[in-house]
């Protein structure tokens, strides 16, 4: 594959103790986002925070140390990438073609309609390691280092914590830590909070309810039939692929979603997969748009306001870092 073996299909996550890197892949879903974090959400940093080699943007320069960020204007291939155009921006037709995959993903707010989803007012910080440790692995006979495995692979960012201690952050592409990356399947995390705190105030009445109880556009569907229990666990028994080949059910749903070439995107784009495969619940199956409906059971019961009831109930101990234009947000997707 010219790629790393450890990296097989650039999806696999490699996790111990206390280091979860994942990989990143070309395909548009993941490629330029944040290569690595230990985290449940966006999180501040104490405001002692040192900042490395200096990028246009980027935090405030105070005194540097051995773990401070870590910032290159380039990357594997970037030429490829969009550097001569400085990683340009382009719009919903283009923005997972190669030459925008860096910029885009990283402005996504700029191509997308989305909604804000406003950090906490205290946040919870992060800390510094005061130096950064050594991180080194085996690929083929060989001990590689954190520079190799960056040389190799197109990440835009990569970021190790351990509890609220900061360890390791890297930048490539002359991406920067105020950019406003992809967060992807931190969606996940947050709508499993969120469904759990409309169960607290007797929203949703069970996790065992049928998806199609609270989300009529679902009835009569293989995932409206499915408990919402059964989504948050990925084991609907609803055929979806997600291998990211780029002919899989995940580049349709993509296609469908944000280039909207069945329907207005949304819960019109989640119909197209309707073969029950095994009973709900037996077979655990990683889908994506399973959390994709079980979220919009949320939006239901948050009357449509989910970035709002979020920032709200459970906004108060985390948020993105602030940034130099004040009022600092996240773009949620509608």
């Amino acid at each position: 594959m010219g790629r790393e073996d450890s990296c097989a299909c650039c999806q696999r996550r490699v996790t111990d103790r206390f280091i979860w890197l994942l990989c990143p892949i070309r395909a548009w879903l993941a490629a330029p986002c944040v290569l690595a974090a230990v985290l449940a959400g966006y999180a501040s940093l104490a405001l002692h925070r040192p900042v490395g080699t200096s990028a246009a943007g980027a935090s405030p320069t105070e005194l540097a140390s051995p773990s401070a960020p870590r910032f290159s204007p380039g990357g594997p291939d970037a030429e490829d990438y969009g550097a001569r155009d400085g990683y340009p921006i382009d719009d919903r037709s283009t923005c997972c073609s190669t030459p925008f995959l860096i910029g885009s993903s990283s402005h996504l707010d700029q191509v997308f309609e989305g909604r804000l989803v406003r950090r906490a007012t205290t946040p919870s910080p992060l800390a510094r390691a005061a130096s950064e440790p050594a991180v080194r692995y085996e690929y083929r006979g060989q001990m590689c280092t954190l520079e190799d495995y960056l040389t190799r692979h197109p990440a835009t960012g990569l970021l190790v914590a351990r509890g609220d201690t900061i360890l390791i952050e890297r930048y490539q592409y002359a991406r920067h830590d105020r950019h406003r990356f992809t967060s992807a399947s931190m969606a996940k995390t947050v709508t499993a909070m969120l469904v759990g705190i409309a169960v607290a105030e007797g929203r949703i009445r069970s996790v065992d309810d049928p998806a199609a109880a609270y989300v009529s556009a679902l009835a009569g569907t293989e995932y409206g039939r499915t408990s919402l229990r059964h989504l948050r666990q990925m084991s609907s028994g609803v055929r979806f692929v997600e291998e990211y080949s780029g002919r899989d059910d995940v580049s349709l749903l993509a296609a469908y979603t944000f280039r909207q070439q069945v329907g207005a995107g949304g819960l019109d784009a989640v119909m197209a997969f309707n073969v029950r495969e095994a009973p709900s619940g037996m077979k655990f199956a990683y889908a994506f748009v399973e959390t994709r409906c079980s979220a919009s059971s949320g939006r239901r019961w948050s009357g449509g306001q989910s970035p709002t009831t979020c920032t709200k109930r459970s906004g108060s101990r985390w948020g993105p870092k602030p940034t130099p234009r004040g009022s600092s947000t996240v773009r949620a997707r509608r």
